[in-house]
């Protein structure tokens, strides 16, 4: 056994490999690094009738093209495409983001790229940037990273969209969201964001990549601070959607 291998395979015994979807431990010598084969089978993409602006699943109650959200409210961006409901996901995101657990996001990115090919290749290709959801300085140094700005650079090495994260900054620190209500959450990330780069977006397609989504505030009041800026075309892509 080479060395490195030697080495892969000691590293698995101290830290086994989990899957990023199920949580069980990857057997050693399996090719993906972050889905177990059972996953790898049968992945849990969302893949029933959705809302064709927020995309997430429609219910029994919901049988027009629009959820009843998006039907009584205008959404600043033009579409968002969810690949997994959040609860699939749930604990890889939390591995992720509150683990320090950087390069998990490199198995999602790879998840969300193949998501992309199999339901929305054409549009996708056709963003000019991707751009991530910053976080605060502050939480970036509590954190270690912006787990959003891993999924953009993965992403953009997948597919060859370039992407730029400093095109969108955040200059308002806020409380966490998943503790608020959905006033709260609008009122809280209320002018939270700045566009830096004006001239790289003016007249250009955006494609924000976030993890989560839950009511759409952070990435409405992101997408409305790129419109305000000159671009033309604003929609999301998220790892997961409550």
């Amino acid at each position: 056994m080479k060395k490195n291998k030697i080495f892969e395979f000691i590293k698995d015994l101290l830290f086994p490999r989990k899957c990023i979807i199920c949580g069980e431990v990857i057997p050693f010598g399996n090719e993906d690094k972050y889905v177990c084969e059972t996953c790898r089978d049968n992945i849990p993409y969302i893949n029933v009738k959705v809302c064709e602006k927020c995309g997430r699943p429609l219910s029994e109650n919901e049988t027009d093209k629009y959820c009843l959200e998006c039907t009584a409210k205008h959404r600043t961006f033009d579409k968002c495409y969810a690949v997994f409901p959040y609860e699939v996901v749930r604990e890889g995101i939390k591995r992720f983001k509150f683990d320090n657990i950087e390069n998990l996001g490199i198995g999602f990115s790879k998840l969300m790229f193949d998501y992309a090919k199999k339901n929305f290749m054409d549009e996708f290709l056709n963003f000019d940037y991707l751009v991530p959801i910053p976080i605060h300085e502050k939480r970036r140094k509590e954190r270690g990273f912006n787990q959003t700005e891993v999924l953009v650079k993965e992403l953009s090495k997948l597919s060859g969209i370039p992407y730029d994260n400093e095109i969108l900054l955040r200059h308002k620190q806020t409380k966490p969201q998943n503790s608020l209500t959905p006033k709260e959450r609008k009122d809280n990330i209320k002018g939270a964001f700045f566009v830096n780069k004006a001239d790289l977006i003016e007249n250009k397609k955006i494609l924000i990549v976030d993890d989560i989504f839950t009511t759409g505030s952070t990435v409405e009041e992101a997408a409305k601070e790129l419109y305000k800026n000159g671009a033309v075309n604003v929609c999301v892509f998220t790892l997961s959607i409550t």
